[in-house]
């Protein structure tokens, strides 16, 4: 595994930059706003090598980084008056348009933790396990999340 100060950063954008981008793709349903994370991203990988502290493989790194700055992105982006309608998410993620507007809006409104693990588990469809591998925690915390999560959702309805 390569050293933070190591990094080859050409060749980490060459074996990489497309899945970063594809992940970004994901999240942001937008080629442009895409482009710029991937951009943002390896700008920033650049500046700070040390940021990578190879306690992971490179390609782990990248995809809990693109999903970070991308949640971010969309948390703080001035869009919500073009948004439709606010809906309940039902536990069940789409890819119908009007849910997929109604997700992105859910995630800018919760928190960065929550969000995190809604992505995860919904969207990647991963397992309690694998989240909690990748977040670096206990699967008795995920569940705990996924429960906060559930009450979040469920208060906005009220």
């Amino acid at each position: 595994m390569a050293s933070a100060t190591k990094l080859d950063i050409e060749k980490v954008y060459r074996d990489h930059g497309y899945m970063v981008l594809r992940r970004a793709r994901q999240i942001l349903s937008d080629d442009d706003e895409a482009r710029e994370a991937l951009q943002d991203i390896f700008v920033n990988l650049a500046s700070r090598p040390e940021q990578f502290a190879g306690a992971s493989s490179i390609a782990t790194f990248l995809y809990r980084v693109t999903t970070n700055h991308c949640l971010n992105r969309l948390r703080n982006h001035r869009r919500r008056a073009r948004l439709v309608e606010r809906a309940k998410i039902n536990g069940t993620w789409t890819s119908q348009p009007e849910a997929t507007v109604d997700a992105r809006d859910a995630l800018r409104r919760l928190p960065e933790k929550l969000a995190r693990v809604a992505v995860y588990y919904y969207i990647d469809e991963m397992t309690q396990d694998e989240i909690a591998d990748l977040l670096g925690c206990s699967r008795k915390a995920i569940r705990k999340r996924l429960a906060h999560l559930h009450r979040e959702v469920d208060s906005w309805a009220s």
